[in-house]
């Protein structure tokens, strides 16, 4: 029993040194990426939503408007003023979120070098296990007999 408990040891250090490393390398850089872009893309749509509602909202009172046409032709231009503008917004938010979108697209290869590293780590941890267990399943397998 004695050598199980050492060999279950010796396999949560290896899982505690991977998962130690994982945090410290591969997830703090990943992490670090997402909390700078990821911000930046919120609140880039958050603007589009605002910009899209605002449009929405422009639109609606021009065309009732022009339903109604009781309206003023000066309050109907100052409508379609507003409509336009709105429009403007709407386009240039639109912009600004697919800029943002493709920054945040770019660092798609650090990404994915950071996804490699997290694949040779695992591979070296199951290596580390597989060779902890090979060196004890002898040893357990002579004790039992």
């Amino acid at each position: 029993m004695l050598l199980c408990g050492e060999c279950l040891k010796e396999l949560s250090n290896h899982e505690a040194a991977y998962e130690r490393e994982l945090d410290a390398d591969v997830v703090g850089r990943v992490n670090a990426i997402l909390e700078e872009e990821g911000p930046k893309v919120d609140k880039s749509k958050k603007k589009l939503n605002s910009a899209r509602l605002d449009m929405d909202t422009a639109k609606s009172r021009h065309a009732s408007a022009l339903k109604s046409g009781q309206q003023l032709p000066s309050k109907v231009e100052a409508l379609q003023s507003a409509q336009d503008d709105a429009e403007t917004k709407f386009d240039h938010q639109q912009d600004a979120y697919a800029t943002d979108m493709f920054r945040f697209l770019s660092k798609e290869h650090e990404i994915a070098e950071e996804t490699y590293k997290l694949l040779e780590r695992q591979l070296v941890w199951h290596r580390q296990s597989a060779k902890t267990l090979e060196e004890f399943l002898p040893k357990l397998q002579t004790e039992l007999s």
